[in-house]
């Protein structure tokens, strides 16, 4: 009976440690992700004014963010893990912002920062 009891309790923290593991993980993923976008405009000579993404976009294995520079140009980025798979122009943005699930917006006084707007559930969460 004790056997039982400690081999459950190991199971029960080895999930509980994967769980954690998966939380840390996406965390990473998103600030990961969002770097590669800006290093790819900054290579280029260009600063993002804003960026947007929609929900199922997000969930894709290959995610489309809506960018716009400072030169109020348009594109359509697509990354693939952590690497810039395209960057095609467009003429606008075409999701709204209380459409989207992450959109972040240069701040206004200091140009090397951004401010993250991250909608949960119904809500949005200025972060």
């Amino acid at each position: 009976m004790n056997i039982q009891f400690v081999i459950l309790l190991l199971i029960l923290i080895l999930f509980v440690l994967v769980f954690i593991e998966k939380l840390i993980f996406k965390q990473h993923k998103v600030s990961n992700v969002l770097n590669v976008l800006y290093k790819h405009f900054n290579e280029r000579k260009e600063k993002l004014v804003e960026f947007r993404i929609s929900e199922t976009k997000a969930r894709q294995r290959i995610r489309e963010f809506e960018v716009k520079t400072i030169r109020q140009e348009y594109y359509l980025v697509s990354i693939n893990g952590l690497k810039i798979k395209s960057a095609e122009s467009i003429d606008g943005f075409s999701l709204e912002e209380d459409n989207c699930l992450l959109h972040g917006k240069i701040h206004p006084i200091n140009l090397d920062r951004y401010e993250l707007f991250i909608r949960e559930a119904n809500e949005a969460d200025r972060r």
